[in-house]
Formats: C-alpha cells, structure tokens, sequence
C-alpha cells in the first residue's frame, strides 16, 4: 500500500509549472494533476483553503540534501516565490531545508 496526498493549490497552473522546475515529473494532469520524483508522488488539486496549506506538511527524505538544495538553487525558482531555508541539522540529527510553495505548503 501507498498513501499519496492531496495538496491544495492556490494557482494550479502555475503550481504545476513550478513543481517541475523542482525536478518532479508531472505523470499525469486534469482536474488533480500527479507528480512523483523517484519514490515520493503526490496529487496536485485545484483546491485552496488558507488554513490548509498553511498547515500542511510533506516530508521527503534523501540522501543527499545539500545536492537538492543546490538544484533548487540553480532552476530559477525565484520567479516562482518559493522560499527555501538553508539547511540545518536539526535536534534529531537530519539535515533539513524547507522549500515553501506558492501556496505557503511547507
């Protein structure tokens, strides 16, 4: 079994465009459209609630987080408005940056 999660979307096309300049693979698109990177996929909604996407959280774990980073860095997502923290190692010994989305989803 798997679980995938609906993220809400302020600007779904935009949103779409941004999540593959991050390096997702938009697998398929409609009124959800699906995006996977590797193992990791989840649903993209046409679906904004402030609250939600304020709240809402994905973890992806990777081997290497100074590389992702540094993709994130290096394809222009700055026209996107993404903010993306530097990496930390945090209390529970993972390295970690939190990229925010257009919607504020972390």
């Amino acid at each position: 079994p798997k679980i995938k999660a609906f993220v809400p979307a302020r600007d779904i096309s935009l949103s779409r465009q941004c999540y593959q300049v991050l390096g997702f693979t938009l697998a398929s698109d409609g009124e959800v459209a699906y995006f996977h990177f590797g193992a990791v996929s989840f649903l993209l909604q046409d679906h904004y609630h402030e609250a939600l996407a304020e709240h809402f959280m994905m973890l992806i774990l990777m081997k290497d987080v100074a590389a992702w980073w540094a993709h994130g860095e290096e394809s222009q997502i700055t026209p996107y408005g993404i903010r993306v923290t530097e990496i930390a190692t945090k209390p529970w010994h993972m390295k970690e940056c939190s990229p925010y989305d257009l919607s504020n989803v972390l």
